[in-house]
């Protein structure tokens, strides 16, 4: 018996489409499970403020700099975005994971600059701490100064997240 697919335009169309929604939804899915487990773990933390809390989840969907960089990072961003919302603070900045993101592909292009290795180093620093020693990330030899902290400022505002202004809704 010959199990062989003739593929025409129409079937192959359809399998190709099938296979590219699926991803793109079943990572979608993915990311609102882990967006409702930081949601809940929040409430219990802040029962007072649930149905504030509850509206948080329309600022859940992973901008572009998040796709396809991982469930850990898009779960930190979440957590990051969780304190500025309840903070009451501007959603638009991006958060420290979101800036990771930037300057990871800003290094790809052309190696940073000493302000601008010292920003990404803080930002990963707030981002994963776990993964930093002790005394904090190896130290270099440049200090956390006025002209990174500029540097730091100018790329948050240059990364702001539209699609989460808060005035819009």
């Amino acid at each position: 018996m010959n199990n062989i697919i003739k593929w025409t335009k129409e079937n192959l169309n359809d399998y190709i489409t099938d296979i590219a929604n699926h991803g793109a939804i079943g990572g979608l899915f993915n990311c609102m499970e882990e967006a409702e487990l930081v949601i809940e773990a929040t409430k219990k933390k802040h029962p007072d403020r649930q149905e504030y809390i509850q509206d948080f989840f329309r600022y859940c969907r992973p901008g572009d700099m998040l796709r396809g960089r991982g469930m850990r990072l898009y779960i930190r961003h979440l957590e990051q975005l969780m304190q500025i919302y309840l903070r009451g603070g501007d959603m638009t900045l991006p958060t420290p994971a979101e800036l990771c993101c930037v300057f990871s592909d800003s290094s790809m292009v052309a190696p940073l600059n000493t302000d601008g290795t010292i920003a990404y180093q803080e930002v990963f620093k707030k981002t994963f701490p776990e993964l930093c020693e002790p005394d904090g990330w190896p130290q270099m030899h440049e200090t956390w100064d006025g002209a990174a902290l500029i540097a730091l400022s100018q790329v948050r505002n240059r990364s702001k997240q539209a699609d989460r202004d808060c005035r819009r809704s």
